[in-house]
């Protein structure tokens, strides 16, 4: 039996505007702001970053929250609009 998350993906396998990523790009942030930074450097940033097990995306998920909260308000009302 499949799980949810394939379930989920063979649904919205055909829709060509489901894209639910959010896509930081540390190369691009990292030559913005920080402009004299080697190549060399800039992967070993990024590489940290993607092998340190303790990195935080909380701050990510919280502006997602106050997005929900925002749209939806609480969550019996985020509830109610999906029935």
């Amino acid at each position: 039996m499949a799980t949810q998350a394939e379930r989920r993906a063979l649904f919205y396998e055909e829709d060509p505007d489901f894209n639910p990523c959010l896509v930081f790009d540390i190369n691009e942030y990292l030559i913005e702001y920080y402009p004299t930074m080697t190549l060399k450097q800039r992967r070993s940033v990024w590489s940290s970053c993607q092998n340190d097990p303790e990195f935080d995306y909380e701050p990510f998920e919280n502006q997602v929250d106050e997005w929900v909260d925002y749209l939806f308000g609480d969550e019996e009302e985020v509830e109610e609009e999906a029935k």
